[in-house]
This record gives C-alpha cells, sequence and structure tokens, in this order.
C-alpha cells in the first residue's frame, strides 16, 4: 500500500488526507493517481503519454484531462502554503518540486520478536494472552462503526469534489455517491444535505430541466431531511440560505447563511453563498473577502473562483481576472460549461473575466 509523506499532505494508497490528521482531502481518485504518478517518478520528469496510460489504462483522454488533475493538485498545495508544487516542462510533462518521504508500515512491537526466542510453550502462552484482547476488542461494537464511518466521509468526499466542478456530469455523478451515503447511513445528515446542494445546483445552473422550481423543492426537501437528523448541521441551513436567495429573499437567506457559519465557520459554501449573496447587494469588499475565505476552504470550487474573477473585473484588477480565470479554465476546461445558460451569473463571471485578460 502507497504511503508518502509530501509537504502539507499524505497518500495512503486511494486517499490524500492532511498530514497529521484523519481529515481526508476531497478529491477524485484521477487526481490522487496523479500525485502518485508524479511521486513516483521522483525527481525525473513524469512524461504525459505514460501518465495518461497508467490513470486512464482502459478509458480514452486527452492531456486536457491530465492538465485539469495538475491544476487540482497545484491549487492544493498552494493553498495548503506549499507554493508552486508542480513543474511543467512543455510538450513532455510534469515533475514535482517537493521532496517526497516513503513512509513504511508501523514498526513491529518489540516483545513480538523477543517471543521467538523464548521456548515455544511460553511463547504461545504470552501469544494467548496477548492476542486475546485484541480479538475480543475487534468484536465490539466499537470498530465496525469505525470503519463503516470512514468509509461514509470517503463517499461524502468524493461526492462534494464532483459537485464542487459544478458542471452537468460531474453533479449529476455527485447524486450517486451522497445516494449511497444515504443508502449506508439513512440517520446520518451528510447524504441528505449533499443531494440539497446538488439538486439546488441542477436547478440553478438548468441542468436536465427547463423547470427548475422543481429542483429547488427537492433540495429543499433535502435540506430538511438532514436537518431532522441533525438541527444544527452547517451545511443544511447554507443550503436553505442558497435557495431562500434563489426565491428573492434575501433577509431570510442571510439570515440562514450567518446561522451556517456560526455552527461551523469553516464550511466554504456557507462562505461563498454568503459572498454572492454581499456581492449582489453591492457590498464588493466584504464579498471578495468571503469568497476568497470560501476558496481557501475549498480550493477546488469552481464557482467561488468565478465569482471572484466576475468581482476583479467589476472593480479594474484585470491582472487578478486573469489569475481566477486561468485557475477556471483549468479546472473545467473551458470557460463554458455544459448547459448553462449563457446569461447565468456564473457563466457571465468567467466571460467577462476571459475578455478582460486581454484588456490593455
Amino acid at each position: 500500500m502507497r504511503h508518502y509523506r509530501i509537504g502539507p499532505f499524505e497518500l495512503r494508497g486511494t486517499r490524500l488526507i492532511l498530514a497529521g490528521s484523519a481529515k481526508q482531502v476531497a478529491i477524485g481518485p484521477k487526481v490522487v493517481e496523479t500525485l502518485a504518478a508524479l511521486i513516483e517518478s521522483g525527481a525525473d520528469v513524469a512524461a504525459k503519454e505514460a501518465m495518461l496510460d497508467r490513470i486512464w489504462p482502459t478509458a480514452p483522454a486527452g492531456e486536457t484531462n491530465l492538465a485539469q488533475n495538475v491544476c487540482v493538485l497545484r491549487r492544493l498545495f498552494r493553498e495548503h502554503g506549499a507554493g508552486d508544487a508542480i513543474e511543467t516542462l512543455p510538450g513532455v510533462g510534469y515533475r514535482l518540486t517537493l521532496p517526497a518521504q516513503a513512509l513504511g508500515a508501523p514498526r513491529q512491537p518489540r516483545f513480538v520478536g523477543v517471543l521467538r526466542l523464548w521456548p515455544p510453550a511460553v511463547a504461545a502462552l504470552i501469544a494467548i494472552l496477548c492476542i486475546y484482547p485484541i480479538a475480543a476488542s475487534l468484536r465490539s461494537r466499537d470498530v465496525e462503526p469505525t470503519a463503516k464511518t470512514a468509509q461514509i466521509e470517503r463517499l461524502y468526499a468524493l461526492g462534494r469534489y464532483y459537485w464542487n466542478l459544478r458542471t452537468s456530469s460531474s453533479v449529476l455523478r455527485s447524486v450517486k455517491y451522497f445516494a449511497e451515503v444515504i443508502e449506508r447511513e439513512p440517520e446520518s445528515p451528510l447524504g441528505y444535505a449533499g443531494l440539497a446542494d446538488a439538486y439546488a445546483t441542477i436547478g440553478d445552473y438548468c441542468y436536465e430541466t427547463h423547470r427548475p422550481k422543481i429542483y429547488f423543492a427537492r433540495a429543499a426537501a433535502y435540506a430538511r431531511q438532514a436537518l431532522l437528523r441533525d438541527p444544527a448541521f452547517a451545511p443544511a441551513h447554507a443550503t436553505l440560505g442558497f435557495l431562500f436567495l434563489h426565491d428573492q429573499r434575501p433577509d431570510d437567506a442571510i439570515a440562514e447563511l450567518r446561522r451556517s457559519l456560526t455552527l461551523d465557520p469553516a464550511y466554504a459554501p456557507a462562505h461563498e453563498w454568503y459572498g454572492i449573496a454581499l456581492a449582489l447587494r453591492g457590498r464588493h469588499d466584504a464579498a471578495r473577502s468571503e469568497l476568497t475565505l470560501a476558496s481557501q476552504l475549498a480550493p477546488l470550487s469552481v464557482a467561488s473562483a468565478a465569482w471572484l474573477a466576475r468581482i476583479a473585473d467589476r472593480d479594474g484588477r484585470f491582472a487578478d481576472a486573469r489569475s481566477y480565470a486561468r485557475d477556471v479554465r483549468e479546472m473545467t476546461g473551458s470557460f463554458g460549461w455544459g448547459r448553462t445558460p449563457r446569461d447565468h451569473e456564473t457563466w457571465a463571471a468567467v466571460e467577462a473575466s476571459a475578455a478582460a485578460a486581454i484588456a490593455p
């Protein structure tokens, strides 16, 4: 099983976690495999062709897919203080600029080795005395829920990763992960809150329908299901705030979003939607602060970067607009997304920043 330490992260098999914690970073498996390919190339260049063959062995993929994965990793390292961790060699490939440390399996307890030196009967007796409590604890109720919780959190994190991309296909993919969370743990608020955000996005971007109210209603129902399971669950309050914003109830929206941030000051979507609410009221400085914090908390949020691009363009900060527009383009592969209407706020934000990129 792969286990590496690189900068502020640890790569453990198919999971990327923050070093020194059990917090898993919400990125997709292909992005994790991209990082693994870079790490295992060491100081050498990871050739594009070799990476494509490794990451997508049975499915067709182009350099755009690889570039998107690299962009996601760059943002993660940058947002966690590691600077530019990946070097691009045009036409050749990529190379890590941070050293990676291979971490071995946990060291064997010293007494296990001592057992080999003792007479077999004594060793067997001590082994029984040591192993029996361990076996009994494995049968206790504490172990299975821990493993189950880890699996649920992993599914939820993957759902959030795909939801953050906000494309039609990625949001629909997130629905599958959130639905599986509900299937595995129907009493957890996680899956319901995830589905609430997914359906709110489908309605917001008019994906799959020209009747977004249907999806907004479905989002509200799932948010309330999450609050039935945990009345203090911040993500569900944030979703209701976002829905109030769409329903032209700005005061109710801001109240719910502030409630969400009181319950969880580190919840990125609440900062994002609160920033949008402030931007719609013309409070650009406060909006920029909220959206910047949202982007720092969730580096993979396309919407946060797009709104930051829009605000920077409106304020005449063209260099910042170009930077945010570049992030959006690298994460999504283009400025426009799927079937998002051309008059949609987020689409307009990216288009405006693209125009700013060529402004004098």
